[in-house]
């Protein structure tokens, strides 16, 4: 029997990116996955056996009809349980995409232990020339966003390092789509997150799959990439980021070196986040919720 998967989703950005490939590695299993654009009002709901979306998102599914036991819920930001109204043990399953969001979960008291579902990557979307020499310092996400009072991806300080070090910062467009990133990322040379809060934090997966070093700050999934050695942590505070993120770029202002750290995290991505690896943990969550739908 064919199961059949509905994922209510932002098809833009770094969550549509994660649920197009998720969707297509779902299907070599044999699973059919419908990917349900949220901001289309008109679009059809099919006929799943169970649906995945956020926590934040949830009751527009509720409205189309769906439902609670059959659908599983993914929070990728500490804002989406904010956001979420109602008791959890409701629904088919429930899960987080870095290890952190486990403490910031039970933290906020939600009694149910959510599974941790890695995030993959298509690394053949992403392969690319490997970079020469460090000239273009690479944003790939919004330089500003306010959430729950604060300024969370603090552009500014890419910007501030990237002007310090003579660099060209290159910051990708927001219409950009999942077709035009593995572009984006050729057209640097390494790649700098900022944010102070991340939920997936796909940009450091994605350089890293591109062969392109990233310094991250420690939020979102970002130190689980570092142990898989995808990717390098700097502090949260923002003038020792500044430092520590300048220091680490002049190092790679040395081609052997930024040749030598492109072909780690480019190595390192393809063994721990190639989707036939970090697969298991979405099937997981999936046969649990098929037995409680």
């Amino acid at each position: 029997m064919t199961n059949h998967l509905g994922i209510f989703t932002d098809l833009h950005w770094g969550l549509g990116a994660l649920h197009r490939e998720l969707a297509a590695a779902l299907r070599t299993r044999g699973w059919v996955v419908d990917l349900i654009d949220w901001a289309d009002v008109d679009s059809k709901t099919p006929a799943a056996d169970v649906f995945m979306t956020l926590p934040s998102t949830v009751w527009a599914l509720v409205q189309r009809g769906i439902p609670r036991n059959r659908i599983i819920l993914v929070a990728h930001l500490e804002e989406d349980l904010k956001r979420f109204d109602g008791d959890l043990d409701d629904y088919a399953g429930y899960a987080v995409v870095s290890d952190g969001m486990v403490a910031s979960s039970i933290a906020m008291g939600f009694r149910r232990v959510p599974f941790v579902v890695r995030q993959g990557i298509d690394v053949d979307h992403y392969r690319c020339p490997p970079p020469t020499s460090l000239r273009r310092l690479g944003y790939a996400t919004v330089v500003s966003r306010q959430a729950m009072g604060h300024e969370i991806k603090r552009g500014y300080l890419a910007e501030r390092i990237a002007k310090d070090l003579g660099l060209q910062l290159v910051v990708t467009d927001a219409l950009s789509t999942y077709e035009d990133l593995p572009k984006f990322f050729a057209g640097v040379d390494a790649v700098i997150c900022t944010s102070l809060l991340e939920g997936a934090g796909r940009p450091a997966l994605e350089a890293a799959a591109c062969g392109r070093p990233c310094i991250a700050t420690p939020t979102g999934h970002h130190p689980r990439l570092a142990t898989e050695g995808c990717c390098r942590i700097g502090p949260i505070d923002e003038n020792d980021f500044v430092t520590e993120a300048s220091r680490w770029l002049l190092e790679m202002m040395d081609p052997s070196v930024l040749r030598g750290r492109s072909s780690v995290v480019r190595i390192c991505a393809e063994a721990y986040r190639r989707w036939d690896v970090v697969l298991p943990d979405w099937e997981r969550l999936l046969d649990v919720a098929l037995l409680a739908s």
